[in-house]
């Protein structure tokens, strides 16, 4: 014959153990509850983003959303992976954002990207002439060129004469050349 001894509480793992019985045999049972691990508590992230009109990335996946982002169904201390990005702003990149509670909340503001402000180049010449900027053929005298700031290797060309010009721009700037041939 056996003996089924079955304990069950709540929040406790069910303690169950299987005895043969023998006559004139005396058991004391001890039966050892343990404690259920804790149930993960589940958690939702609120970003909130300024521009509102920004991507919202958790984990690779879109986010839906405008202005404010909730991911739901994740767990408190999970971790997760976030990118927001909007156009002529600088990306938000973080990979170790914790969930720390039932709600975990971020606000982001995206800073505006710093766009170089270009130059221009006015090349003239007494004569018809080709302008060159940087190897690459812009048209004939009189012609007007936007540039990156920065280093500039004008040529001017009429017929076999080459008038070269090296130059720094900076952004913003306007220079004017007149080539004589």
């Amino acid at each position: 014959d056996k003996l089924i001894v079955r304990l069950s509480k709540e929040d406790f793992t069910t303690y169950e153990k299987s005895y043969t019985i023998v006559e004139n045999d005396q058991k004391i049972v001890v039966p050892a509850l343990t404690k259920d691990p804790p149930k993960p508590e589940t958690a939702q992230l609120v970003v909130t983003v300024n521009p509102p009109t920004a991507i919202v990335m958790v984990n690779g996946k879109r986010v839906a959303g405008n202005g404010t982002f909730t991911v739901p169904g994740l767990a408190v201390g999970q971790t997760v992976s976030l990118m927001v990005i909007a156009p002529g702003h600088d990306a938000y990149i973080n990979s170790k954002v914790s969930i720390s509670e039932a709600t975990t909340s971020l606000p982001i503001t995206l800073r505006k990207q710093v766009v170089k402000q270009g130059a221009q180049l006015i090349v003239d010449a007494n004569v018809r002439a080709l302008v060159f900027v940087n190897g690459g053929l812009v048209g004939p005298t009189p012609a007007t060129v936007k540039v990156t700031p920065g280093n500039q290797r004008v040529e001017v060309r009429h017929q076999s004469q080459i008038k070269k010009f090296d130059l720094v721009l900076r952004a913003g700037e306007n220079k004017s050349l007149y080539a004589t041939f």
